[in-house]
């Protein structure tokens, strides 16, 4: 399918997908069948090298990789229900997260990648602002690019109903119409002329959140805004306090979880403000501290926190209702949601973990993580019900969650 700026396959992507295996389509989604279906597939069929289901889990290779190129990099822009948005070159391509195949691709040179996909849309930011393509056909449908030359970069994106909401890295709020690009309201910059740091920003029923820290320390700003207005809801906090600015919608019933501090985690409801309940992450060793920029995770009814004490790192589960523990793991630093469990990494690698329990799911193949221009390794990103895994600047494996 096509439609503008969108146009079906993409010229000259070239595409590889993992060894064809027929499978019984689930009722729900045909296309899922493969993905949804490698776990117990990939155990059954010659060829796909994965070991027997033991205390490490099973081992499974990619369900399909990509090279693109000839361009030099390659960032995934978003993902969700059944695709993948990835920029390469000077092409934004959106392909199926089963099997690899591409969809649609559009024009494209920014290089940013914290947007954002529905079901119905897909917001790719840009320097001033964001694009909004139809996540089925890849016609433009908006482009909002009102902020001036040089204002601070677009750092997080939002869907809430047909509604687009925009974080700026100096903290301000702004939204419009997806469908039309009408705005609708524009809020202040919260950290004035300095970027803040560690932003974030989550859509939940009827509005978002936001959060960040002030660059000089003396606190941090959360906002639970209507999206359709701007108007401010409660918080149950101080208008500056302290957080370490990751925060997690729960579930569309409207919780909200954050880090309070390095070692405590609280949930409280986007719409009122009132917290529920909270806790102080038990670690031993050093005082501990967030490891990187990893967010709380929010999965079937659990609620994931990363800490560090000294060198080591560890994750603490808790139930969603009322925060009771349900296992803790060392060395371990979970990456994100994917389908129904947890990427993380430890020390041999990253794996799929089952949130009930803590048990491994399955070990991804070995492969050597790619290191971007800066010398960083690249980590997995989680897109839906797949891991993307970059395995060079410009080269993708895709495992199935």
């Amino acid at each position: 399918m096509s439609g503008p700026g969108g146009t079906a396959g993409g010229p000259g992507i070239g595409w590889r997908a993992a060894r064809h295996i027929p499978v019984v389509p689930r009722a729900s989604s045909p296309r899922r069948a493969l993905a949804g279906a490698a776990g117990a597939l990939l155990l059954a069929v010659g060829g796909c090298n994965e070991d027997a289901a033991g205390p490490g889990g099973r081992q499974a290779n990619a369900i399909w990789v990509r090279d693109f190129a000839p361009a030099a990099r390659a960032l995934v822009v978003a993902g969700g229900p059944g695709a993948v948005a990835i920029a390469a070159g000077d092409s934004l391509r959106v392909l199926d997260n089963a099997i690899g195949t591409p969809l649609w691709s559009a024009p494209w040179r920014d290089t940013l990648a914290n947007g954002t996909m529905t079901g119905a849309v897909l917001v790719a930011p840009v320097a001033r602002g964001a694009v909004v393509f139809d996540r089925v056909t890849g016609a433009r449908l908006a482009t909002d690019t009102s902020d001036a030359p040089g204002a601070p970069a677009i750092v997080g994106t939002a869907v809430v109903d047909s509604i687009v909401v925009l974080q700026r890295a100096d903290g301000q709020l702004r939204a419009f119409v997806a469908r039309t690009g009408r705005a609708l309201w524009r809020g202040a910059a919260q950290c004035g002329a300095t970027p803040c740091a560690m932003p974030r920003l989550v859509a939940l029923r009827g509005g978002v959140v936001a959060t960040g820290r002030l660059a000089d320390n003396s606190g941090s700003y959360l906002l639970s805004v209507d999206a359709l207005t701007g108007s401010a809801r409660p918080t149950g906090f101080p208008a500056r306090t302290t957080f370490v600015a990751n925060i997690a919608v729960v579930d569309t019933s409207d919780l909200v979880i954050m880090n309070q501090s390095a070692d405590s985690l609280f949930v409280m409801r986007g719409a009122t403000g009132e917290r529920l309940w909270g806790r102080t992450l038990f670690l031993q060793g050093a005082a501990p501290t967030l490891v990187g920029d990893v967010s709380p995770i929010a999965i079937a009814g659990a609620v994931l926190s990363n800490n560090r004490a000294g060198n080591a790192s560890v994750a603490t589960v808790h139930e969603r209702g009322d925060g009771t523990p349900r296992w803790r793991r060392d060395a371990f630093v979970a990456v994100g949601a994917c389908g129904a469990r947890i990427l993380a990494a430890d020390p041999d690698g990253f794996r799929l973990y089952e949130p009930a329990t803590g048990a491994v799911y399955l070990r991804l193949a070995p492969f050597r993580p790619a290191v971007d221009t800066t010398g960083t390794p690249r980590r997995p990103v989680t897109a839906g019900d797949i891991a993307v895994v970059f395995t060079s600047p410009r080269a993708v494996r895709v495992y199935a969650c």
